[in-house]
């Protein structure tokens, strides 16, 4: 953070010699130095809609294989209710005889 305070001051100085070394808008030049500054370390760095993007196809990934291991899952469970009950079913009609 140190360092962004002396790249503002120096900007907001440059400002200040551009601009004819105006009295009175020490902090004009300011905000317009902090704006520069953090413009430019937003462009240095991966925007965060790309990195909140990046997150929400991962979560998606892991939702769409946690529903497909979920359907297997149900899948699986009713071929085995299906086993049961169809053996069920034969154990009753033999009883039955």
């Amino acid at each position: 953070m140190m360092d962004n305070r002396r790249e503002i001051e120096q900007i907001a100085y440059e400002i200040y010699l551009k601009s004819g070394c105006v009295p009175g808008r020490e902090l004009d030049n300011w905000l317009e130095a902090e704006r520069i500054v953090c413009t430019r370390l937003a462009a240095d760095q991966p925007s965060v809609a790309k990195k909140a993007k990046a997150r929400t196809a991962v979560r998606r990934k892991a939702v769409v294989r946690e529903s497909k291991t979920d359907s297997r899952d149900k899948t699986a469970d009713k071929i085995t209710t299906k086993a049961k009950s169809s053996k069920s079913d034969s154990a009753r009609k033999e009883a039955s005889f």
